[in-house]
């Protein structure tokens, strides 16, 4: 079993506050879970440690009852769960999330220096040693708790009670922010695919400087941390890449990766 004690460490405190303010709404198990950095077995040992944002998360995303974890005085029991489902080879089988995914795998292989192009449907793929080179990165999201708009596409929305949710992610915000995941895991580099997501708001408690690419029609950031050496891309989600074929989806990650990849 992995060592959380950084994590824990950092998102216990937090974990306990959220918990204690949402408690008295008794929300089940229907209502959209909490999600916190999750990080893959082989991170601890990266030569360069790399943590990936979305906006957020667009699969089931069950870990463990977090109220009960709660309750029970053992949220380190959640911080292993929320790990333990981001495993090995989880990115084979992704449908709702998979142009994110795509380019995310198919990035991380570029930066160790391997061009091939991976695709994520397990009948057509088995290459186990490119799965090898993806279990040491990190995974986050900008929004803890899921936007109206994904909860609308993925049709939760009409079934849950918005007052509920409207106090559930305001209280949820005290994760929506960068700083507890530079605290946890020290990422030597951190891209963010989020441009609908204000920057201000997730850096705060951070000190930056802001280097504004002409590339991709503005939407680039290069960010600088003053305290820490991790140095951010911020840029569009590709879910704005042309939909079609394998073969246009695969040029249309490849491009964007050939941008991102001339700007490090």
């Amino acid at each position: 079993m992995r060592n959380v004690e950084k994590e824990a460490a950092i998102f216990i405190p937090l974990l306990k506050q959220y918990c204690a303010n949402i408690a008295t709404l008794n929300i089940d198990k229907e209502f959209p879970t909490l999600f916190i950095p999750q990080t893959m077995s082989r991170y601890a040992d990266a030569s360069k440690k790399i943590f990936y944002f979305g906006r957020d998360t667009n699969r089931s995303y069950q870990p463990i009852d977090l109220m009960e974890s709660y309750r029970n005085n053992n949220l380190e029991s959640y911080i292993y769960d929320n790990h333990a489902l981001l495993n090995e080879d989880f990115f084979l089988w992704e449908t709702e999330a998979r142009t994110f995914w795509l380019l995310v795998l198919n990035l991380h292989l570029r930066l160790k220096g391997i061009n091939q192009y991976m695709d994520i449907i397990w009948e057509e793929y088995s290459n186990v040693d490119l799965i090898s080179e993806l279990n040491d990165f990190g995974h986050g999201n900008t929004n803890a708790i899921q936007v109206k708009q994904t909860l609308q596409q993925n049709g939760v929305w009409s079934k849950i009670d918005i007052a509920k949710y409207l106090v559930v992610k305001e209280k949820s915000r005290i994760f929506d922010c960068l700083l507890h995941t530079i605290q946890a895991y020290r990422p030597d580099l951190v891209f963010i695919f989020d441009w609908s997501s204000n920057y201000q708001q997730f850096l705060e408690g951070l000190e930056y400087t802001i280097e504004k690419r002409n590339v991709l029609n503005g939407y680039f950031f290069v960010i600088n941390l003053k305290n820490y050496p991790t140095r951010i891309i911020w840029t569009i989600h590709p879910r704005s890449l042309p939909k079609g074929s394998l073969n246009k989806e695969s040029v249309a990650i490849n491009n964007l990766i050939d941008i991102i990849v001339s700007q490090l």
